[in-house]
């Protein structure tokens, strides 16, 4: 079973490594620009679920 917590608790550690300014600015964006998308929606918050999630992928090979 996916466990929510333990996927959160992963993308922070994950994001405390990263010291990047800038990488938190095109997190930032990233997030608005997918976010209006997402509301609205029934299933609003699968779907920000699922940019994290994506996004959490892209993050860990590109800054590993």
């Amino acid at each position: 079973m996916w466990n929510p917590d333990l996927f959160y608790l992963e993308l922070f550690e994950m994001t405390n490594k990263i010291i990047t300014s800038q990488f938190v600015i095109w997190l930032k964006i990233v997030w608005i620009k997918f976010e209006a998308p997402c509301n609205g929606q029934k299933g609003a918050s699968k779907c920000k679920v699922l940019i994290i999630f994506i996004f959490a992928r892209y993050a860990r090979y590109a800054f590993s």
